[in-house]
């Protein structure tokens, strides 16, 4: 038996080089969760494999072997595709310009939760709601450059507010289904431990050890105010309101104090490159702020 698979839907979530023409690449599918296989000879001038092997694009991959590290035999299109800026983008036409022409904020998004699926999910899992869900947020998130897109002066600020907030209520719900399909999932109606209903006019503390309890009001001052979230906002996360008050920056906390857990001491390389790339533009803007004090003072 080849353990031969044909036309597998799927998006690649992480590519590095392997030896002097092939990549290894590891693929999140619908039927077979992550895959792991080798692109012999993609890199070279001839080969079509190389316009395909993008992440965030979607694209059917055939692969054989019975190992852990298959051979990838084929990858093409698979609909249905993304749209940004209302054109689909076809793999094989210029997909790199589809993609990396948006605004970094959503490409950093992107390989926010590829980064997320490599470290967490492991080797044929097969969790075909998280790929759905990966395939929908990919949309939703790609979506915004739309509205990202166009020319600073036609953008409220309003509209720019309303864009931040979608995107990261969108990482927020990727964040709740990645941990419930691994079976990490959090309640937010019921206290962990004692199954009592969480009441909207109380105050709790959440740990990623024990998970959420009830704290009266005395007790608070014992508590990291960073692990305090009133019942209010925990049932608003619930039910997926972040329009709510606290809602959205509680949802943030929990779920950043749940990955850490998971993720272990090894910081996420993605965060490390957004925050370095930070440090670069301020860097920038002060040496251009200075060279401009610099001018004005020598005239």
């Amino acid at each position: 038996m080849s353990g031969l698979v044909q036309l597998q839907p799927a998006y690649i979530i992480h590519r590095r080089d392997y030896r002097n023409t092939s990549y290894l690449i590891e693929l999140l599918t619908q039927e077979y969760g992550r895959v792991s296989v080798v692109a012999k000879a993609a890199k070279r001038s001839k080969s079509q494999i190389l316009q395909y092997c993008q992440p965030f694009l979607p694209v059917a991959c055939s692969w054989v072997g019975r190992g852990d590290l298959k051979t990838l035999t084929n990858i093409e299109a698979w609909e249905p595709s993304l749209n940004v800026s209302n054109k689909k983008i076809v793999v094989g036409h210029r997909p790199v310009a589809g993609i990396w022409g948006l605004p970094k904020e959503l490409i950093w998004s992107g390989l926010y939760i590829n980064e997320l699926i490599m470290r967490l999910v492991k080797t044929h899992d097969v969790l075909p709601i998280l790929f759905d869900h990966y395939h929908q947020t990919l949309q939703r998130l790609f979506a915004l450059g739309d509205k990202n897109s166009l020319p600073n002066d036609v953008k409220t600020d309003e509209a720019r507010l309303i864009d931040r907030f979608k995107l990261e209520v969108f990482l927020r719900e990727f964040e709740k289904v990645l941990l419930s399909e691994l079976g990490y999932g959090i309640d937010f109606s019921v206290e962990s431990r004692t199954g009592r209903a969480v009441v909207q006019s109380r105050e709790y503390c959440f740990e990623p050890e024990r998970g959420l309890f009830a704290v009266d009001i005395a007790d608070l001052p014992r508590f990291n105010k960073a692990e305090i979230f009133n019942g209010e906002s925990l049932l608003a996360i619930g039910r997926g309101d972040y329009g709510a008050a606290d809602a959205l920056s509680s949802a943030k906390r929990i779920m950043r104090q749940v990955l850490q857990l998971y993720l272990g001491a090894e910081p996420l390389k993605v965060r490390q490159f957004v925050v370095e790339s930070k440090n670069i533009v301020m860097k920038a803007v002060s040496n251009q702020n200075e060279a401009a004090e610099d001018s004005v003072m020598a005239h």
